[in-house]
C-alpha cells in the first residue's frame, strides 16, 4: 500500500520509525510524527483502525496442557499458576496487564523479555509458557502447542494523526489513500491460534 502511495505521490516522502507504544504515543504528542500506530486507541482518537488481534498461550510440546485438543481453551485463572515467560514485545498491554485488568496476580514469573521471538526460545528450552499476541506465533511451531484463551481477549492497532498531522495535507492523504483502500473490507483480526488472518 505504501509503494502505491508513494507511485501516486512521488512527491512526499513516508519515513517508517518503529517504537515502544510509549514512545510512539511520545511522538504523537509533541508532533513529532503525523502518524502513529498506536494499540486500543480511545474513540475519541479518531482512529483509522488497521487490525484485530487475539492473545493466545504458547506451551512447550511436553507441557501437560499440550495433551488437550487443538480446541481447547485455557483461562487466565489457570494461566497464573504456571511458570510464566512475560513477554512484552515494547508494548503496555502485555501478558501481566491482562491478567492484571482480571483481577488476577502471576504467581511464578520466570523471566521477562522485550521481544517475543525470546518468549518463543525460552519456551522452547521448557523454560515456561507464555501469553501472546496471535499475530506474533512462528510459522514454525514444532516443539510447542498454541491455545486460544477460554474468554478471548483482543487488542487493535489504529493509526492515529498527532496535531500536527492533523493539519498536514500529507499525512491527510495518505490517511485517505488508506481509507479508500480499505472502503468495504473487514479489518483483519488473527484469530485462531494458527495464525490464520480472516479479512
Amino acid at each position: 500500500m505504501l509503494q502505491s502511495f508513494s507511485r501516486l505521490h512521488p512527491g512526499i516522502e513516508i519515513v517508517s520509525l518503529e517504537g515502544t507504544d510509549e514512545e510512539v504515543e511520545q511522538w504523537l504528542v509533541n508532533s513529532s510524527v503525523d502518524l502513529g500506530v498506536v494499540m486500543n486507541p480511545s474513540p475519541s482518537r479518531a482512529a483509522l483502525l488497521l487490525g484485530r488481534d487475539s492473545w493466545v498461550v504458547a506451551v512447550l510440546a511436553t507441557h501437560d496442557w499440550a495433551r488437550k485438543s487443538s480446541t481447547s481453551t485455557i483461562s487466565l485463572t489457570d494461566v497464573v499458576e504456571q511458570p510464566l515467560i512475560l513477554a512484552t514485545g515494547g508494548c503496555y498491554l502485555y501478558g501481566q496487564s491482562l491478567v492484571e485488568q482480571e483481577d488476577l496476580a502471576l504467581k511464578n514469573i520466570k523471566i521477562t523479555v522485550r521481544d517475543w521471538t525470546s518468549a518463543f526460545a525460552l519456551i522452547s528450552e521448557g523454560m515456561g509458557i507464555s501469553i501472546v499476541p496471535a499475530s506474533t506465533l512462528p510459522l514454525d511451531r514444532r516443539g510447542f502447542r498454541v491455545f486460544e484463551l477460554s474468554k478471548p481477549i483482543y487488542r487493535e492497532f489504529g493509526l492515529v494523526c498527532s496535531a500536527a498531522g492533523e493539519r498536514t495535507p500529507c499525512a491527510q492523504a495518505l490517511l485517505n489513500e488508506i481509507r479508500k483502500s480499505t472502503m468495504n473490507r473487514n479489518i483483519p483480526v488473527t484469530i485462531r491460534s494458527n495464525g490464520s488472518n480472516v479479512a
